[in-house]
C-alpha cells in the first residue's frame, strides 16, 4: 500500500465512525459522538476534514457537528447573491434541522472563524461559547500568494500542494504529512466558492462588540497569514472580549489543529468545560 492509498484509508476510517448528513440547501454535514454538541467550521477551500485530528478525541464527550460549508466539500453551491448573512443563514438552517432549539458551541477556524462570528451574532445565547482558531477578521488581512494547482497533473500537482500547505498551513515541513496531503488535494478539487473576496476587510472585529456568546482564541505561533501582525489581532481580540482565553501554540502554523492537534484538543477541551 502507498502513502497515498494509507492517507485515503485514514480519511475514510474516520468518516465512516460518523453519520453523513444533508440539509436544506443541499448542505452536507458529518457528526460524531453524543453529549453537548460542538459545531466546527473549516477554513476557505476546505472542509470538514480541517478537522480530521479533532472530530474523534472531541467526539469522547460531545455530539460533534461538522459541515462542508457550502460551495465547499460535498454541498451544494449556495443561491445568489452570497453575502456573509445568507450564508450564515443557510448554516444557520441546517444546525437548526441537526438540533432543534438546543444551544451548542461553535469552533470556526480562519475563515470559518468569521463565519462562526455571523452566527453567533445572530443566535446571541443559543452559542454558548465561541472559539475562533486561526482567526483573521480583526486586523488587515496578510496577502500569501498560492501556487496554481488545477493546471498540474501528478507528481507536480502533489508538489503543488505540498507547497501551499507550506505556504500557507503548516509551519514544520515533518507535518506535511500523507494525509494532510491528501486532505488538501480532496479539498482544492472540491472547492468552488471564493468567498473571502465577498467579505468586507474585518469582519468579525465589527461583530464581536455585539456577540454575547463568551469568546476565546487559538493561534499557532507561526501563523503564516497572520505573519508580523499576531500580536495586533491578539490585542483586538483582547480590547473588544477582555475575558477572552487566548492560546498561542508553539511550533505550529495556520492550521494549528491539524498540526498540534493534542494541544488544540486540550485547549478546546478546556474552554467548553468553563
Amino acid at each position: 500500500m502507498t502513502d497515498t492509498d494509507g492517507a485515503e484509508a485514514q480519511l475514510n476510517e474516520i468518516q465512516s465512525k460518523g453519520t453523513r448528513h444533508e440539509t436544506p440547501g443541499g448542505v452536507v454535514w458529518h457528526s460524531w459522538g453524543q453529549g453537548p454538541p460542538i459545531v466546527l467550521l473549516h477554513g476557505a477551500a476546505g472542509s470538514w476534514r480541517h478537522w480530521l485530528h479533532n472530530v474523534i478525541p472531541l467526539s469522547a464527550r460531545h455530539q460533534v457537528i461538522c459541515a462542508d460549508m457550502p460551495g465547499y466539500g460535498d454541498s451544494a453551491l449556495p443561491p445568489a447573491p452570497v453575502t456573509l448573512e445568507n450564508f450564515a443563514a443557510l448554516l444557520l438552517d441546517g444546525i437548526d434541522t441537526l438540533i432543534p432549539r438546543t444551544p451548542f458551541a461553535l469552533v470556526g477556524f480562519s475563515l470559518g472563524a468569521t463565519i462562526a462570528g455571523q452566527i453567533a451574532h445572530m443566535l446571541g445565547h443559543r452559542v454558548t461559547r465561541l472559539i475562533l482558531v486561526g482567526s483573521g477578521g480583526l486586523t488587515p488581512a496578510n496577502f500569501v500568494e498560492m501556487e496554481r494547482v488545477r493546471d498540474k497533473l501528478g507528481a507536480a500537482r502533489t508538489e503543488a500542494h505540498r507547497e501551499n500547505l507550506r505556504r500557507i498551513m503548516i509551519h514544520q515541513e515533518r507535518n506535511i504529512d500523507a494525509l494532510a496531503l491528501a486532505a488538501q488535494a480532496w479539498n482544492s478539487d472540491h472547492s468552488r466558492l471564493r468567498l473571502r473576496g465577498a467579505l468586507p476587510q474585518m469582519t468579525l472585529r465589527r461583530l464581536l462588540p455585539e456577540i454575547t456568546a463568551p469568546t476565546d482564541a487559538i493561534w499557532g505561533e507561526f501563523d503564516q497569514p497572520a505573519k508580523g501582525n499576531l500580536q495586533d489581532r491578539i490585542d483586538v481580540l483582547k480590547a473588544l472580549k477582555p475575558d477572552a482565553d487566548i492560546s498561542v501554540i508553539p511550533n505550529a502554523g495556520h492550521w494549528v489543529a491539524y498540526e498540534a492537534a493534542d494541544e488544540v484538543n486540550a485547549a478546546i477541551e478546556a474552554r467548553l468545560g468553563k
